[in-house]
Parts: structure tokens; C-alpha cells; sequence
């Protein structure tokens, strides 16, 4: 068996490796080798901007990228001929990583650029020294180019947090844009957080081809997985529960596909332990300890209750709630939710069903983080409730879908269920509620096959005006913490109002519209 895949550097390994467990973002690959490919000695470059959330797999991407332009160079190239090569000028790559780029002066860029260069390279004297830097930004640069045409090469610079070197090198941002405009410079394929500070409409970035990496489907995440299995000879984890369809959906609710918790996931599975859903969503938020913590160790008292009084509401929440769930004055509460705003922690959002402006945690992976840690509250309970949820009932979802993707509300309905209906389209509340509350239990884990009996009976109660008592029953059951998406949708079919659905948190809101949606009576049943 081989190890598991590095979360973060992965460019320290060698590029076979990488290649190995390349997946995602394959498209984008063969699309920069193509632009690359149309670069010639002199042309202007055509630079490239790779813009993703953290975890998104543009460290991946670029190392992939060089490996295969060294393969390439060493298929047209010769790095031992010192002048220039058949078949013209070969690009040659330098990945810079973000150790690197810990730099606060553009001439320290350069230094490592000439120092990557397969060739020798004699830089100026006075390197070390910043009172020199004008000079060394005239003289470095312009030795780069000639050794690199005398050598018969182009470098390509992949340069990862670009963003946030700008920001280091930010009076220094003119004669870096003049370097990259001159014909046979240094061709740049960056990446970048797609939350950074960096307006990429400025510009700056007008020579820029952006690139914005998609969040992968669930199909691709579960793939990643699959493949993981095959190439780190474990075959065995292919049928695990953690790599079934109806885990890596639900999965994909919480963290969007992002490839980094992918791989956090599959280091868990390797292990060879048979895993519950909540286990895997409670293993991936403590993985994110060490950031969330040092980032509400850097706020005041007042701001980590603010947060932490957010995560718990689990929705928007206006400004006078959150002071009174926070035990603090509207005045002390407004004016640490300004600094949250301007630090990107908290964002505004219009309170469904009102004209009002409400806040909420801007990153949902903090605020999944911070409600799972606080044990006190039925948050947590909810959460954990919903992955269980989700993993039965998205699979079943799937099942009662025709090859158009439009819902079946129709089906054989279980015998209990059946009864079920039959008696409350007769209008017999009483017995049906004495049945009812036993059946609730088996809900949660529902196979496909009975969601359409689940469907008809709820819409057998409603159509005979037990929707109240319906609401009641499965709110206040055993199990009501776990049908959590059943409540929310009845209550909204209740009322007539799907807009209160809008108030649901992000995690929660698909599959409550869904069965809302499904919950309305067949024209032939109305």
C-alpha cells in the first residue's frame, strides 16, 4: 500500500506521484498547456490567474502543470546545451511556493527565478543590500531575459498566493507589470484565493487569462475518493460505507467537495475503521481546530461571543436577537459586528419575509466549526442530525426521480403507511395519531423506496386539514431533531409560504424545499 496524499505540499513530491493522484480540474490542465504551447520567443505573454477557495486544489493543479512542462522540456530541450535549442524555445518551469513568497522585495523574486534557471546564472553584486533595489530591478530582470534567450528557453513562473504577495510588494507593483509586458518575458501562471483583498478587475490584471476552479459534484468527489483507492492499493475502501453514494453526498452538503477535506477524509478511511456520518463531519471540523482557533484567540472577548452566538442561530439573525442572545447592548453588539464585517468574518443578508438587514458568519466551514464545539446548545445535536439525515435521504431522493429529473410522487405505499393515509383522508385523527409516533422512529434512516409512502401520507394529512397536528406530532417526536428538513417543509406547506424556507441555513434549505415542493397535492389528488 502506498501513503496517503500530503494536504498542503504536495509539489514536494515527484512529479510521477503527482500525476498519480492528479484528478480534478484535468479540462483546466489541458487548457493552459495549450495557451503555453502558442507562446514563442518574443511574443507578449499571455498570463493566467487561478482564482479558488482554500482547499480548492490549485496547489495540485500547479504542480501538475510543471511536471508536465519538464516533461516537455526535456523531450525538446537539452539542459546541458547552454545555447539554443531545436525546435525553438522551450518553456521551462519555476515553482515558487509560499515560503517563498515571504519576500517584501521584488528583486528577492528575481534572485530566485535567475538561482531555479537551468543554467548558470551570475547575478549583480549588492543583492542583499535594499538601498540598491531600483538598481537591481533594472539590472536583474534584463540579465534574466538574455540568459534565457542566449540558453534558448522561456521561463514560466507559478507563483502560488499571488494575492498576497502583491500585498507584500505593493509599491512595487508597477515595475512588475512593466516587466511582464515586455515581449520574451517570463510567462506567470498564479494562483489565488478567491476571497483574497486583490481586485482582479484592475488593471493590473488586463493580461490576465482568470481561470475560477469549480467546486467539484458529487459524482467527482466520490470519484476522487474511488481513485485514491485505486492508485493507493486499497481496493477493499472502494465499498466502504465511508465511499458510498448516499456518505458522499451528504458529505458534499458540509464541505462543498472541496478536494483538501477530501483528502482529509480519505487519511480517516485508510485507517480501516468503520466509520459513522457524524463521526467523519465531527473528524473534518476538528481537523480545522488549529485555524479557527488562532483566529478567535485574535479577537476580544466580546467578538468571540458575538460569533459564537451566531453559529448557534444557525440562520441570519437580526441585530436586536443577537444582542439578547448574547447578553449584551445593541450598541456593544453593533459596533463588534462592524469589525467583524471589515475583518470578512460577518456579512449582511436581507431577512426573509422583511425589509430588515440581518448577519450572518460569512464562512461556513467557521460557522459549521463553532457550532459543533459548543455542546450546550441543540445546534451541535441538529448538525450531527442532519448528516445522519442526509445520508439516507438523498440517495432516496435521487431513486424517486425520473430520467428528467422530475419528482414520482406516486408508488406503492407500505402497508402501515397505506393505512395511514387511508384514515386520515377519512378524517380519523385519533387513531391515526396513536400509530403514527412508533412509525416516526424509522424516518430518519428511510430507504428510497418509501419516501413516496412518506410523501402520500403527509399529503393525505394536509389535504384533510391535519397539517397543524401533523406539524405537532413530528416537531415534538423522539426523532424531531433528526427530521429537522420534514419539519421546515411542513410547517412552510402549512402556512402557504414557501419564503420561510429562505430563513433555513445553507446546509439545510435544499432538501426542505425539495419535500415542500414534493409535498403539494397532485393535481388529480386536489
Amino acid at each position: 500500500m502506498k501513503p496517503c496524499p500530503p494536504l498542503y505540499d504536495i509539489a514536494s513530491l515527484p512529479a510521477p506521484e503527482v500525476e498519480e493522484l492528479f484528478y480534478f480540474h484535468a479540462p483546466l490542465l489541458a487548457d493552459l498547456l495549450e495557451d503555453l504551447e502558442r507562446e514563442t520567443a518574443r511574443s507578449r505573454a499571455q498570463h493566467h490567474l487561478l482564482i479558488g477557495g482554500e482547499g480548492a486544489g490549485k496547489s495540485t493543479l500547479l504542480a501538475r502543470l510543471r511536471g508536465a512542462l519538464l516533461d516537455t522540456y526535456a523531450r525538446r530541450g537539452n539542459k546541458r546545451n547552454k545555447h539554443k535549442a531545436k525546435g525553438g524555445h522551450p518553456l521551462f518551469p519555476i515553482y515558487l511556493s509560499p515560503t517563498a513568497l515571504t519576500l517584501g522585495r521584488l528583486s528577492q523574486l528575481w534572485l530566485r527565478v535567475g538561482g531555479a534557471l537551468p543554467i548558470d546564472f551570475h547575478p549583480p553584486g549588492g543583492t542583499e543590500q535594499e538601498e540598491n533595489e531600483e538598481q537591481l530591478l533594472r539590472e536583474l530582470p534584463a540579465r534574466i531575459l538574455e540568459a534565457c534567450s542566449e540558453a534558448g528557453l522561456r521561463p514560466v513562473l507559478l507563483l502560488e498566493d499571488f494575492d498576497l504577495f502583491l500585498g507584500r510588494v505593493a509599491r512595487q507593483e508597477r515595475s512588475l507589470r512593466a516587466l511582464l509586458l515586455q515581449p520574451g518575458a517570463p510567462i506567470l501562471v498564479a494562483s489565488a484565493s478567491r476571497a483574497g483583498s486583490q481586485d482582479y478587475q484592475a488593471a493590473f490584471f488586463d493580461h490576465f487569462k482568470t481561470h475560477y476552479l469549480p467546486a467539484p459534484n458529487v459524482q467527482q468527489a466520490r470519484g476522487l475518493l474511488l481513485h485514491f483507492a485505486e492508485v493507493l492499493e486499497r481496493p477493499r475502501l472502494a465499498k466502504s460505507p465511508g465511499l458510498s453514494e448516499g456518505r458522499c453526498a451528504a458529505l458534499q452538503v458540509f464541505t462543498g467537495g472541496n478536494p483538501r477535506s477530501l483528502t482529509r477524509l480519505w487519511k480517516l478511511y485508510a485507517q480501516g475503521r468503520p466509520t459513522r456520518i457524524e463521526e467523519d463531519l465531527a473528524y473534518l471540523l476538528d481537523e480545522e481546530t488549529p485555524v479557527h482557533g488562532a483566529l478567535l484567540d485574535s479577537l476580544s472577548e466580546q467578538a468571540r461571543v458575538v460569533l459564537v452566538s451566531m453559529a448557534a442561530h444557525w440562520s441570519p439573525i437580526a441585530l436586536g436577537t443577537l444582542a439578547k442572545a448574547c447578553s449584551l447592548p445593541k450598541g456593544s453588539v453593533s459596533s463588534q459586528l462592524d469589525r467583524l464585517r471589515k475583518a470578512g468574518l460577518v456579512h449582511l443578508r436581507s431577512l426573509p419575509g422583511t425589509r430588515r438587514k440581518g448577519y450572518e458568519i460569512a464562512h461556513r466551514r467557521l460557522a459549521l466549526w463553532l457550532l459543533a464545539q459548543d455542546s450546550t446548545t441543540d445546534g451541535r445535536t441538529r448538525l450531527f442530525a442532519l448528516a445522519r439525515f442526509l445520508e439516507s435521504f438523498l440517495p432516496a431522493q435521487q431513486s424517486w426521480a425520473d430520467p428528467g429529473g422530475t419528482p414520482m410522487l406516486r408508488g406503492a405505499l407500505p402497508r402501515e403507511l397505506g393505512r395511514l393515509a387511508t384514515l386520515l383522508s377519512e378524517k380519523n385523527w385519533g387513531q391515526a395519531a396513536e400509530e403514527l409516533p412508533p412509525l416516526l422512529t424509522q424516518l430518519p434512516d428511510l430507504p428510497g423506496r418509501s419516501l413516496g409512502a412518506w410523501l402520500a401520507l403527509f399529503r393525505a394529512g394536509l389535504a384533510a386539514g391535519f397539517g397543524g397536528e401533523l406539524l405537532d406530532l413530528v416537531e415534538n417526536s423522539r426523532e424531531a431533531a433528526a427530521l429537522f428538513p420534514w419539519v421546515e417543509a411542513l410547517r412552510a406547506r402549512l402556512h402557504q409560504n414557501p419564503s420561510l424556507l429562505l430563513a433555513l441555513p445553507h446546509e439545510l434549505r435544499p432538501s426542505a424545499q425539495w419535500l415542500y415542493e414534493a409535498l403539494e397535492q397532485p393535481k388529480e389528488e386536489s
